[in-house]
């Protein structure tokens, strides 16, 4: 698998201690702006993360491409990081649906530049900083789907988790697809964390795990109505 190539700015390289991607006041102004921009738009949306270096051609990259396309063509939108890869292959999967209803949201990072441009997106946000684009994405989010993915993905799941289980944020669907990539992370959870009791019995049913992309589509089509 080819990887993907991350062009690192400046504003990543710590200077000092207390460096950090959240001094710069006019770029959390402008994120501000553009979260109140994205928090008011209309329409049931979608949250799908997962590694910019699946790429096409991939079980995992397939498999978004046809959950986006299936959700699509019920007239639901999907929001990524506006990347290669998963991203692109769940904004993808919307164009390729040619709903009427449905869009193609990415929201970018300025600072992050992928070797390859997610040409898939319908419109397009940029932020600063990765913090403020994350909370971005899982308030404005009615369901959250995550594909296997590396670090930033391992970022968002838990981010989300985090926040609902403190109360943060609502409560709603979270899907881990792929049940032989999660599977060591799961019982990890279960056999470490729970054990430890670092966590609680009920913490565990905060996400549920798939492994057939049309079950998981109907589950979130059949969600989304029932918010209607």
């Amino acid at each position: 698998m080819k990887p993907v190539l991350l062009k690192k700015s400046g504003a990543f390289q710590a200077e000092g201690p207390n460096s950090s991607e959240l001094s710069d006041r006019d770029a959390l102004i402008g994120d501000y702006y553009s979260a109140e921009e994205i928090m008011a738009l209309k329409g049931r949306k979608v949250s799908v993360f997962g590694g910019g270096g699946i790429l096409h051609g991939s079980h995992y990259y397939e498999k978004a491409r046809v959950f986006a396309q299936n959700i699509a063509t019920a007239g639901i939108s999907v929001m990524t990081g506006g990347g290669t890869g998963i991203m692109e292959a769940a904004n993808r999967g919307v164009h390729e649906s040619k709903s009427n209803v449905a869009t193609s949201y990415g929201i970018r990072v300025k600072e992050i530049t992928y070797e390859n441009k997610n040409l898939f997106v319908h419109t397009e946000y940029e932020f600063n900083t990765l913090a403020l684009r994350l909370v971005t994405l899982i308030s404005i989010s009615d369901v959250i789907i995550c594909f296997p993915g590396g670090f930033g993905t391992l970022e968002e799941t838990f981010s989300t988790l985090v926040r609902m289980r403190v109360g943060l944020l609502k409560k709603m669907p979270v899907y881990l697809f792929g049940e032989g990539f999660w599977r060591g992370l799961t019982e990890w959870m279960e056999n470490t964390l729970l054990k430890e009791e670092v966590i609680d019995q009920p913490d565990l049913q905060l996400f549920t795990v798939f492994d057939d992309v049309d079950t998981l589509s109907e589950q979130v089509i059949s969600y989304i109505k029932s918010l209607e």
